[in-house]
């Protein structure tokens, strides 16, 4: 059964990096008020609790997010991944299409590499606080004044250092190619993943794939959310 060739426009399904309210999440709000539905999907916890220990692994949520989406999905939709959410959006459309034979009329990712690419640099979840402190800065992606305030990081800590904990701790196993069009975002100016990185998604689909760079960092959909936006709803059209 697929539900790709139903009739209607995509919903969109948001598969946010790490914290759900984050940045880059709120701009990608708005794609829903381009005649689409959203949906969105955090990182599924056991119990919602903020300990990292109780984190499943990235290819775990693929069973639980897609048992939870499919009643959802009664029109065609697409997955769009930033980050992590990429890896998360791809296990959960190779689960769609496992368990109910569906699957995604695009699946979109974004500053993420491909998931059988080898994670590169050292992990820094389980860092002091300072050090990991730093590191999320260096991202580009958490406001200076978030970072800074003491009694909402002692919440959210927990929360990031799981989140990096799921993504540098996947590990990828071979499958059949995903039959749905793939299409990767990125920065020009991305440290952590690379033009190479991204161009290998193509592997990934046994139809179209195509590869689109915007200005800006690991986080360049926040100073690009516009043309994004535009680009997502054309594909869709």
């Amino acid at each position: 059964m697929s539900r790709a060739s139903a009739t209607g426009s995509p919903a969109a399904v948001l598969f946010p990096v790490c914290w759900k309210r984050c940045v880059g999440f709120s701009h990608l709000a708005a794609w829903p008020a381009h005649g689409r539905r959203g949906l969105s999907s955090s990182t599924p916890r056991k119990g919602n609790s903020a300990d990292g220990a109780s984190l499943f692994s990235a290819r775990a949520t693929g069973p639980r997010s897609a048992q939870a989406l499919f009643p959802l999905l009664d029109k065609p939709f697409a997955f769009f991944g930033h980050s992590l959410g990429a890896l998360v959006g791809f296990e959960v459309a190779r689960e769609l299409r496992r368990q109910y034979d569906v699957y995604p009329v695009r699946l979109f990712v974004s500053s993420g590499h491909a998931p059988q690419i080898p994670r590169r640099g050292l992990p820094i979840q389980a860092l002091p606080e300072r050090e990991f402190l730093e590191e999320l800065h260096s991202l580009n992606g958490t406001p200076i004044e978030l970072l800074a305030h003491r009694e909402l990081m002692e919440i959210m800590l927990p929360i990031l250092r799981a989140d990096f904990a799921l993504y540098e701790d996947y590990v990828y196993v071979p499958d059949f190619p995903l039959n749905c069009p793939i299409m990767a975002f990125g920065g020009l100016e991305d440290r952590k993943v690379s033009h190479r990185d991204l161009e290998a998604w193509r592997d990934q689909t046994s139809v179209a794939f195509s590869l689109r760079m915007f200005p800006g960092d690991h986080f360049f959909l926040n100073a690009t959310a516009s043309p994004l936006l535009q680009v997502l709803s054309r594909e869709l059209q």
